[in-house]
């Protein structure tokens, strides 16, 4: 269905309304159709094609993941995170389905890496930590909507509360930042809403914020897991290395959990997962930001 709507769109030269069987289709922001209705564009109508920006944003946040690491801990450390991820059998399943999530996924972990940028003591720490955590909440907002904005705020505030550095705040908070996410961000909401009657109400109010109530005024297009489920399909996802990270995760607990890099990590597992959990709507795709 995001394949075909990418390829409306390209016929169409609609850039606007995102479009499927010629119905405005606007339950999703449209920069993953962008960047898919490019990739068809150059290459031609094909399966590659359609599924090239799942795969290169994976691709992309493997390779973050392992600056992500260099930057805690040690270069061997990033080395061994983004083997993990590489190998993880939900990054192989979910980055081969034409989704939003993969592009997600990087955006998040982008906005993640300005964080641990803003909080390190390091010469650079005022050099562009508040670009990469606007870039991504920027992107984030333009493939997913509202959890693009959720998931960095959940992020800074946890650094900002293991780590005791209520600067961060100051340091990510740019104008400069501000100002360049909003210019990649409002001008498709505010045409979108300009073009398409009910735009706010829908997509706003009802997709983003009662499909997480269990109270949308639409009809589903995709069946929710239930709890148990979403934990299981979740746990599922990180074979092989779900046992190690549970055995990882008991030991820091045993040990307290002293150092923030760890309470950090861990957080941002418990925030992505709680968030999901306590949902009335979620699919088995969801917790791979975690």
């Amino acid at each position: 269905m995001y394949a075909e709507i990418a390829r409306e769109m390209l016929a169409s030269r609609d850039w606007v309304v995102p479009a499927f069987n010629g119905v405005p289709y606007i339950e999703k922001p449209p920069l993953t159709y962008w960047l898919t209705a490019g990739s068809l564009a150059v290459l031609g109508p094909s399966e590659f094609a359609a599924r090239l920006w799942k795969v290169l944003p994976m691709l992309a946040t493997v390779a973050l993941t392992g600056a992500l690491g260099a930057r805690l801990f040690s270069r061997r450390t990033g080395l061994m995170g983004a083997g993990v991820l590489a190998t993880t059998l939900g990054t192989f399943l979910f980055s081969r389905l034409a989704q939003m999530d993969p592009l997600l996924l990087l955006c998040i972990t982008a906005s993640a890496y300005g964080i641990v940028r803003a909080g390190d003591a390091g010469p650079d720490r005022r050099g562009v930590p508040d670009l990469w955590w606007w870039g991504g909440v920027a992107g984030g907002v333009m493939s997913k909507g509202l959890p693009g904005l959720v998931f960095p705020l959940g992020l800074l505030t946890l650094w900002a509360l293991v780590s005791r550095d209520s600067g961060v705040w100051r340091r990510v908070w740019t104008l400069r930042g501000v100002v360049g996410a909003a210019l990649l961000a409002l001008p498709w909401h505010l045409l979108a809403a300009r073009r398409v009657p009910g735009f706010v109400q829908f997509y706003l109010v009802d997709n983003q914020l009662l499909r997480f109530l269990g109270e949308r005024a639409y009809a589903e297009d995709g069946r929710s897991l239930g709890t148990a489920a979403f934990l299981g399909v979740t746990a599922c996802a990180l074979l092989p290395w779900a046992p190690y990270l549970a055995a990882a995760v008991c030991r820091a607990v045993r040990a307290g959990v002293r150092d923030p890099r760890w309470r950090f990590l861990l957080g941002w597992i418990a925030v992505v997962i709680g968030f999901f959990t306590v949902s009335s709507f979620k699919l088995e795709y969801y917790a791979l930001p975690a």
